[in-house]
Order: structure tokens, then C-alpha cells, then sequence
């Protein structure tokens, strides 16, 4: 296991362009195994047999198999070396046995970004141990320029949802007197989504509830020394490294936290430095090397 393919699994239908939601990981990924020390390459539903290979978006390869392997199931349709990374919430949930879940927890090498995850992925006993692989800081994704000019108060990227609705045009109205900006972009990726966020003085996350913490998108924005206010309720799980570098609120002081933020620059900024200096210390590529350390440490 020295050679590796981070392979992104996408069907060839446009409902599908969400799975670029997995490209800076990937790109981070394939950086840290490089810096290990491995030789690594990438592509786009095509596996390398000389090669082990690291799949984003296997669970949509799994539901719609017709369209990556005619007539392949779980368990044959990836090399039996293939380490599945799973980026999904699955937090809480029952698989039952059976299930393309459980079954590919019972072929294959799982890693996974979220604590709460393995405990669920425990719960199947799966055939290997569930690697942890924390998000973290990678320098292949500081992408900003901070020559921006920042014309946007506060920006949400993502799907917006009834709930997420109703947190963000609840705080635009009670902000209308204030005129402070909120602006909200779904689907968006690459240049023109770098270009939103470094013209944005204000990052927002709102995690649903009862779920897990926006990691993935939020990593990307500590990664780029932007601030962020998080949205949470008292059962969003937020993995510890993460706890003291993101500002967080709930709905009802989703306002009060707005207003202070925006009009206060130097708060917000000198907070921007402190979760960046402080995110660095999370180097990605050390989390990915705890995965081969026993093997380094035989050799």
C-alpha cells in the first residue's frame, strides 16, 4: 500500500454536481499522502488496479450502481484493498443488516471526518476498524486573496432548507434597520465560490437539528482565515478540535451575535487571525499519517 488513487464516484447526471462538495478534501487528501510520501493520483470515476484506491461518493455509486457498474454490487464493485471516506452524516442512524451501509462496512476500509459516525459505523461491527480522519489544515486550500475587497456583510453557502429559511429571514428582518447584508448562494463551486467568500466580511454555518457540525464547510473557511458564526442547538455535536475556533449561537441570538460582528471590524478580524493560527495546529497531513504510522513505525 504505497500507491493511491483518491477517485471521485459521480453518475453522469447533473443532480449530481453536489459531490463537488467533496473536491477540497480530496485535493487535501491527495497533498497529504504526497507529503508522506506516497505516490498518489487522482480521477473521476475511473479506479486504478496497481493501485489502492480511496473513493469519495461511493454511497451514490452504491444507489445508483446501474450507472458506475452494470450489474456490480457492494461487495465486488470496488477492488477489495478500496478505502471507502465517507464526508455523509450518519450520526444516530440504524443500519439494518443487509443494508448497502452494513455491507460495504463488512467489505472494505472505511474512513470517516466525524467522531459520531464511528459510533455508528461500531455498531455494525465492520470488517476493519474505522479510521478517524479529522479535518484539518492544508495549505493547498488557502485560495483567498486578502486584497479582497469586501463588499458582502454575512454569506451562507449551502442548501437552503424550511429551517434554514426561517433562522436566515427571521435575523434579515429584524436586521432591515440595521442594513446589514445577508446574502445566501446553493450549489456554488470552484472560482466563484472562493470569489463570494473572500468579498464576505462574515462566514454563517447553520447546522441542522440534532445533527452534526458543518465541519467540511467550515474547515474550508478557518483554512482561509475567514470568521465564522455558527448556528447550532444544544444537541449539535461539534468535534473538540473545532469547539474554541468557531463563534457559535443559537437561533434566538443569531441577531445580537450578527450585529456585533459586523459593525465591530476589529473584533472580527482579530478573531479571523486567532481560529487561523489556531486551525493551523491541526495539520491535515498529520491526521493522515496516523492511519500508516504503525506501518512506518515496523519498518
Amino acid at each position: 500500500m504505497n500507491k493511491f488513487n483518491v477517485v471521485l464516484v459521480r453518475p453522469p447526471h447533473p443532480k449530481f454536481t453536489h459531490l463537488n462538495a467533496y473536491s477540497d478534501v480530496m485535493e487535501s487528501l491527495v497533498y497529504a499522502l504526497k507529503e508522506i510520501g506516497f505516490d498518489c493520483t487522482s480521477s473521476e470515476n475511473t479506479l486504478n488496479p496497481t493501485r489502492t484506491n480511496i473513493i469519495f461518493g461511493w454511497e451514490t455509486a452504491f444507489r445508483y450502481r446501474e450507472d458506475f457498474a452494470k450489474n456490480g454490487t457492494v461487495e465486488t464493485m470496488f477492488p477489495a484493498d478500496t478505502i471507502l471516506f465517507c464526508l455523509e452524516q450518519y450520526a444516530g442512524i440504524n443500519v439494518p443488516e443487509g443494508h448497502r451501509l452494513w455491507r460495504a462496512a463488512k467489505t472494505y476500509q472505511i474512513w470517516d471526518f466525524s467522531e459520531l459516525n464511528i459510533e455508528t459505523w461500531k455498531k455494525i461491527s465492520p470488517k476493519f476498524e474505522v479510521f478517524h480522519c479529522k479535518l484539518g489544515y492544508s495549505p493547498v486550500l488557502e485560495k483567498l486573496s486578502d486584497t479582497s475587497t469586501q463588499d458582502f456583510d454575512a454569506t451562507f453557502i449551502g442548501r437552503i432548507d424550511d429551517y434554514r429559511c426561517d433562522v436566515i429571514k427571521t435575523a434579515y428582518q429584524s436586521t432591515a434597520q440595521t442594513y446589514i447584508g445577508l446574502n445566501t448562494f446553493s450549489n456554488l463551486w470552484g472560482r466563484t465560490r472562493d470569489e463570494i467568500i473572500g468579498r464576505s466580511k462574515l462566514m454563517l454555518s447553520i447546522s441542522l437539528p440534532e445533527t452534526s457540525f458543518e465541519t467540511v464547510r467550515v474547515s474550508y473557511y478557518l483554512n482561509n482565515k475567514k470568521a465564522v458564526l455558527a448556528v447550532v442547538d444544544p444537541k449539535t455535536h461539534i468535534d473538540q478540535s473545532f469547539r474554541k475556533l468557531v463563534l457559535t449561537c443559537s437561533t434566538d441570538q443569531f441577531r445580537p451575535h450578527l450585529d456585533m460582528l459586523i459593525t465591530n471590524d476589529s473584533f472580527r478580524k482579530g478573531y479571523a487571525e486567532y481560529a487561523y493560527s489556531e486551525f493551523k495546529k491541526f495539520d491535515f497531513r498529520e491526521n493522515v499519517y496516523q492511519f500508516f504510522k504503525p506501518s512506518f513505525l515496523r519498518a
